[in-house]
């Protein structure tokens, strides 16, 4: 005769349990199989729990199960427990199993709704969001991240319900067209639930071409063209952005149009007058394509700079001061940056247009004074 034991998963839902035995025996007939069921720490039972945990064998029992509703058992309390053996008309053996332990619980197991990204594609430069959406929260929960292929470069923890990265460990971009496997686990200390979702690399604009013409002038009098051309892509519409670079590696944005004219501040004399100019083109889930450009902006004569500052501050005054001024405050703000690149007015955030100008035109003063 042989007993073993095996104990299945409880269901927290219903606080049931199930224990499986696999007797082996040469026949099962005139057998019984018993359990004794205690609170731990409380004294063993004597004599054996009475029915309904006790039942007859027969011969087809190579399994037999027993299952526990919850009038039977109470949830978080832990159980002692053993199976025993023994023929139906005798008491003279039993073969019996080693006591072992119940612990019904209670409380719902973490339920998984879904894992999202920001976009249905990954941002190949980012950075990226993938949120793992519950039905409920628990301070409880416990959240682990596996990623396939394991190369990102992670801006947060994997342990948290958000997973938030940009571009691969070695710097690079995420390489477009490349397939990502996030898999969450949610576990409380009782059991986990796991999901899992399959993303794709988005592919940025490509084909397209950034001329700025002409290639040199004189600050604050030569109008540069900047022109954007030909780009292509699958996740229309496109979105410019054009920068110019500070000496400190700054970039500051002085137009969000693809096509456009502007009038720039000299460069460096360290660098020939050099500055750089960016282009960057977005695809409508964010993937970009960056180009730059230098062009040559020499300074004006000193004996005449004076006077341009003071054309220019004019006219900025008049169009701030102008409620039907056609331009956008993003585009006067590049003319003012343009005119004191030290003071960046702080126009840059967000709001609606009113409210931008409205700040444009106190910041404007302040650099004025």
């Amino acid at each position: 005769t042989k007993l073993t034991f095996t104990l299945d998963e409880v269901d927290e839902l219903q606080f049931y349990s199930q224990a499986s035995t696999e007797v082996r025996v040469r026949s099962c007939k005139d057998l019984s199989l018993k359990y004794k069921l205690w609170k731990r720490g409380e004294a063993e039972p004597y004599p054996v729990t009475p029915e309904p945990f006790s039942r007859r064998l027969e011969e087809s029992d190579e399994n037999p199960d027993l299952q526990f509703t919850e009038n039977q058992m109470t949830p978080d309390t832990e159980y002692s427990m053993q199976m025993i053996v023994s023929p139906l008309d005798q008491t003279d053996w039993e073969i019996s199993t080693p006591i072992f332990y119940l612990h019904p619980r209670s409380g719902l197991p973490p339920q998984i709704k879904g894992i999202s990204s920001q976009y249905p594609y990954l941002s190949p430069n980012g950075p990226n969001e993938i949120e793992v959406e519950m039905e409920y929260y628990d301070d409880d929960f416990s959240f682990v991240w596996k990623v396939e292929p394991d190369d990102l470069n992670l801006l947060s923890t994997n342990l948290k319900p958000i997973l938030t990265f940009q571009g691969r460990t070695d710097g690079s971009p995420l390489r477009s067209g490349n397939i990502y496997t996030f898999e969450v686990i949610v576990s409380n200390k009782y059991q986990a639930t796991t999901n899992s979702v399959e993303i794709e690399v988005n592919i940025p604009p490509f084909g397209g071409s950034f001329v700025l013409t002409p290639s040199t002038g004189v600050e604050l009098e030569t109008t540069i063209s900047h022109s954007a051309q030909d780009w292509t892509d699958v996740h229309l519409p496109l979105r410019y952005e054009v920068y110019v670079l500070k000496a400190s590696g700054e970039e500051i944005l002085i137009s969000t149009s693809a096509q456009d004219g502007l009038e720039y501040s000299s460069g460096n004399s360290d660098n020939n007058y050099e500055i750089t100019v960016a282009l960057y083109v977005y695809d409508l889930y964010e993937a970009y394509t960056r180009v730059t450009q230098r062009i040559r902006i020499l300074p004006q004569p000193t004996s005449q700079l004076i006077f341009v500052v003071e054309d220019k501050t004019n006219a900025l005054m008049d169009e701030i001061n102008d409620d039907n001024s056609s331009r956008s405050a993003q585009a006067i703000l590049a003319d003012v940056y343009m005119l004191d690149g030290s003071a960046f007015a702080s126009t840059s955030g967000e709001g609606d247009e009113e409210n931008r100008k409205a700040v444009l035109k106190q910041d404007f003063f302040s650099i004025v004074e």
